[in-house]
């Protein structure tokens, strides 16, 4: 996490990784040990797996499919519900200018991926911009933060 110019870890080290967020009602395992958090419904994995549930298709199939498939498209909408209104609230606490996600998605997939994150940021009203950043970008937490000092270092 990025404040005032200066990197924020926390006790653990994931202090702005969203993913961890609890998500109410939601009792899947989570890689961290945890129950229930947000990326076991959001990213490419639980799309994937979302995907071959529904369609009875390989999860690996999912990133092809989200060009041409409206069932994709509205795996993708229903999971961004829920990262959005979990948004809602560290958005309105901590105001932030930008919030930068990566996705395990190929460029395309990233691509339809920000559009409709935008749409959505724009449709809550969101004073801060989203990005995307596809599976071949070097960025998670720390690079976000990273790219956050280049962006401060940049305007001085």
């Amino acid at each position: 996490l990025l404040v005032d110019e200066t990197i924020l870890h926390g006790k653990t080290g994931n202090i702005g990784v969203l993913g961890h967020l609890p998500t109410a009602g939601n009792d899947i395992p989570c890689k961290c040990g945890r129950i229930g958090c947000l990326e076991t419904l959001v990213g490419g994995a639980a799309w994937g797996n979302r995907w071959a549930w529904e369609t009875k298709k390989s999860p690996e199939s999912f990133a092809q499919s989200i060009n041409s498939s409206k069932p994709a498209r509205q795996i993708i909408e229903n999971s961004l519900a829920l990262l959005f209104s979990a948004l809602e609230g560290i958005i309105t606490v901590i105001s932030p200018q930008q919030i930068l996600f990566s996705t395990d998605l190929p460029p395309e997939g990233a691509e339809i991926l920000q559009e409709l994150a935008s749409s959505e940021a724009r449709r809550r009203k969101f004073l801060c911009e989203i990005r995307i950043f596809d599976g071949d970008s070097f960025i998670s937490a720390k690079g976000a933060a990273a790219l956050g000092l280049l962006h401060f270092a940049g305007r001085k």
